[in-house]
């Protein structure tokens, strides 16, 4: 999924931020980024060793992810195309996850997209008084992803819509589509809850020197929960 939110045909590098032991930059690569096109960041020493092995012709860069312009300052000579995140943003004051975007941006050319994996159901970069202005998008939660899933994409306003890809317009979504799903998930979510506590309730009355038949009749109702 975050691998379809970059062209690899545009021009300057991709930035990977904690790439772990490669399993967005193996995707990265299947997509048609060329691998001297990438640069991963990674703290972690073991990581970095483990990565230098895989992926041959990727430069990796021990440092940190939370201070790209001190980490890739001596690196870049044109400027980045994408920046793709598995960092957990959530885990970082929202001053630092606003901080990271801005200096991203400086970093970017001005039609690059941050692209950021989380969790979270809310985007994982603060739309509330942000230091440097930025549009939104998301794509779908994967629920197959354990926990459920989201990529978001971050960009510039006003970036030239015509330079996305049909694989990313297809996916991914202006924010207040999301907003909407997230209201219509709570609703669902509120009502089989609800249904559960009835269901539980019946049970605990059911008498208790007949409690077989009339139990299998209540349980016969829990496929219903998923309408």
């Amino acid at each position: 999924m975050m691998a379809l939110a970059i062209d690899p045909t545009a021009s300057g590098p991709i930035i990977e931020l904690g790439p772990g032991t490669g399993v967005i930059t193996q995707a990265l690569l299947k997509r048609g980024v060329e691998p001297s096109r990438l640069v991963l960041v990674e703290f972690d020493e073991k990581f970095c060793q483990l990565l230098a092995r895989r992926f041959p012709g990727v430069r990796i860069v021990r440092g940190d992810a939370y201070d790209l312009g001190r980490t890739l300052g001596d690196i870049l000579d044109e400027p980045i195309a994408a920046v793709v995140s598995s960092l957990p943003l959530l885990n970082k004051p929202e001053q630092a996850r606003h901080a990271l975007l801005a200096h991203a941006f400086e970093l970017m050319a001005p039609d690059g997209v941050f692209v950021q994996f989380t969790y979270s159901f809310v985007s994982p970069i603060p739309r509330k008084a942000p230091p440097v202005a930025f549009e939104a998008e998301a794509s779908p939660r994967i629920w197959l992803n354990l926990p459920p899933a989201r990529v978001w994409i971050y960009r510039r306003p006003g970036t030239n819509r015509r330079i996305r890809g049909r694989a990313e317009r297809t996916v991914f979504r202006p924010l207040k589509s999301h907003e909407k799903e997230r209201r219509r998930f709570v609703v669902s979510f509120d009502a089989a809850k609800l249904r559960v506590r009835a269901f539980v309730r019946d049970l605990l009355a059911l008498p208790p020197e007949q409690p077989l038949e009339p139990a299998r009749a209540l349980l016969r109702k829990l496929p219903d929960l998923d309408e």
